[in-house]
């Protein structure tokens, strides 16, 4: 009996040892926002900075989904210059039909650059290994298995990508 409970807390101990790391790396230039949800349904949410990385430990395999989320600050500044023109219309503090036909056309490439910003993001799917603890109940590796991910930002573009 002593030796089938020493067995089952060796193997527990085990167990519990066998992990996934998820590394995510950002050697782009720009500072990256990212979600990052993982095996166990836990949500990270962090600003990684360039040529930084950051990681997460997972007890449990299967699927993960790393999101790059865009960079709210500029986005509001954008909608705000928009907000801005519409209003100096209105108020007919632009009067003349040439620079009502330049705010219109501005307006129309803020408005462009936002829906650009806001769709340029990335979504990466991937599986982080289940343990052979977890698919046969059998004998593990205790060794941790490292995934790693790397953001990319196509500055010609201004579109994130992830590989």
């Amino acid at each position: 009996m002593n030796r089938k409970l020493a067995f089952l807390i060796v193997a527990l101990g085990l167990a519990a040892l066998a992990c996934s790391e998820l590394v995510v790396t950002n050697p782009s230039p720009q500072s990256a926002t990212i979600r990052v949800s993982l095996p166990d349904g836990s949500v990270n949410a962090i600003t990684l900075p360039s040529t930084q990385s950051a990681s997460w430990v997972s007890f449990e395999g299967g699927p993960y989904t790393i999101e790059v989320l865009p960079y709210e600050e500029y986005v509001s500044v954008l909608r705000n210059l928009s907000d801005s023109i519409v209003q100096a219309i209105v108020d007919d503090r632009v009067t003349s039909s040439g620079d009502v036909l330049q705010a219109v056309r501005l307006m129309g490439e803020i408005r462009g650059r936002i829906e650009q910003l806001v769709s340029g993001g990335a979504s990466c799917e991937g599986v982080l290994p289940y343990s052979e603890f977890e698919l046969y109940g059998g004998p593990i590796d205790p060794a941790v298995e490292t995934i790693t991910v790397s953001l990319n930002y196509d500055t010609a573009t201004n579109r994130w990508s992830c590989n």
